[in-house]
């Protein structure tokens, strides 16, 4: 086998960095499902009883109840920092806002890298997989008619194999970009009313108005 045949030879490393692409892809999934999980970014209870507690003026009691273990704890605990003056209650609140939402977004985008890259590598795994066939079709001085459909086949459904399995890979990736993405989304969209209403209650029984 010449050197050139070595290096585009069918199936090989192409087949193996699909396979790594693909693990790698679950492994982010599942740490995502964990990390975005309710009890560690809007625990219902911890809302509830805050906004309870802060409607009714027992801010030192809701600060008490924030905890540091979910997303929603940590924005209660910065709003309701007594050293925390009123005017800059908004700004300080959008700005943590933002870094919990930044850090339910991190990954994501190696899921959509890998629903992009995969069916890339398949495709070029096929190609190479053809111009491997062909090379060694060639170098056997035979005819296209002394070629059988059979070999030919035979070589084609081979090659093809890196595709699918790039679409294999790609498909799932993509589903599970989307709805992760969607699912941060509706948690952001959480947070920041949740935000809202520690801020304007804290405004409230702090007697002061921005």
């Amino acid at each position: 086998m010449t050197l050139f045949q070595t290096i585009f030879s069918f199936g090989g490393w192409v087949i193996y960095v699909i396979g790594l692409a693909a693990w790698i892809g679950l492994a982010v999934l599942l740490l995502k499902l964990w990390r975005t999980r309710r009890a560690v970014v809007l625990p219902p209870e911890v809302i509830q009883q805050t906004l309870s507690l802060v409607s009714s003026g027992e801010l030192s009691a809701a600060r008490s109840l924030a905890k540091e273990d979910s997303a929603a704890g940590r924005l209660a605990r910065t709003a309701l920092d007594e050293a925390l003056p009123a005017e800059e209650l908004d700004l300080v609140l959008q700005e943590s806002g933002r870094r919990e939402v930044s850090e339910l977004e991190r990954y994501n985008g190696i899921l959509a890298t890998i629903a992009s890259v995969t069916p890339l590598l398949g495709l070029l795994g096929t190609i190479l997989g053809l111009i491997s066939m062909f090379q060694s079709v060639s170098g056997e001085d035979m005819t296209m008619t002394q070629i059988s459909a059979e070999v030919m086949a035979g070589g084609i459904w081979k090659a093809l194999l890196t595709t699918a399995a790039g679409l294999i890979v790609a498909i799932p990736a993509l589903l599970a970009s989307k709805w992760l993405g969607a699912r941060v989304d509706r948690q952001a969209e959480a947070l920041e009313d949740f935000s809202a209403q520690l801020a304007r209650y804290i405004r409230r029984h702090r007697g002061s108005r921005t």
